[in-house]
Parts: C-alpha cells; structure tokens; sequence
C-alpha cells in the first residue's frame, strides 16, 4: 500500500498555536473541556500548519479536503465549513440517530457542518481531519 506523501508546513506553529486559541474562544471551550482533548488539540494545530485547517479572524474554522469530493452533475466539495456554536446535549440525542455507530457519526457531521451526512460515506483520510474538529463541538 502506498503511503502519502506527508504534506509541507505552511505555517509557523506559533501562529497555528494563535488560530487554535482564536477557535476555543470563539466556541467559549472551557480550560477543562480542552484539558481532556489534548490529543484532538494537537492534531487540529497540525492540520492549521500543514494548510488543511484555516480560522478565520473571528475564530471559525474551515477544513480543506485533501481529496475533493466530486458528485453527478459535477458539483465538487473541496472544503467543510463548521457552525458558529458548539452543540447541546438535546441536539446531540436528536441527531445522532441510526443503526450504526458510524451512521451517527455522519448525521452529527452533517449537522455541525449543515452538509449532506452522504458526502461523508465518499471521505478516505479526510474524514479524521472532520472528526478531530467535530469533537470541539460536542458535549464532553
């Protein structure tokens, strides 16, 4: 199997460090939520320095697919967008309906992200990038 190539730091870590900052406060996450998700947090700072994840001045967060995603009638998705607030628990058991484990996961994507929770099912590698954001959004 080939491995991918991993991709080049396009930004410095003390800005990712800033952008990530930016994110927690614009989503009002606890000092003791972010302590439980140091790994999550690691991994989002990382995905900001490598380019696949932006925050923009207000502290909303954008992912950049790796791998668009391509649909009949040619519509591409090459970037997932996040709402503007985290989710409660009533949302939560509202949407995180289905037979598997994994069908629950794509409903809640799609709610945080207002997309179609099928464009997940088409996702290889970019679906962990959304998982490591998603969890900022969710009750812990």
């Amino acid at each position: 199997m080939e491995e991918k190539e991993e991709k080049e730091l396009v930004v410095d870590e003390e800005t990712a460090i800033k952008d990530f900052d930016r994110f927690v406060e614009f989503l009002k996450i606890s000092p003791r939520k972010l302590e439980k998700m140091e790994e999550e947090k690691e991994e989002v700072i990382r995905g900001i320095r490598h380019g696949n994840i932006t925050v923009d001045d207000e502290g909303r967060i954008k992912c950049h697919l790796e791998d668009a995603l391509t649909f009949e009638g040619g519509k591409t998705i090459d970037t997932i967008s996040f709402m503007d607030r985290r989710v409660t628990v009533g949302e939560m058991e509202s949407k995180m309906l289905g037979k598997s484990d994994l069908e629950k996961t794509r409903r809640m994507f799609a709610f945080i992200t207002k997309e179609n929770s099928g464009i997940f099912t088409k996702m290889g590698d970019d679906f962990m990038l959304i998982s490591q954001v998603a969890a900022f959004f969710l009750p812990r």
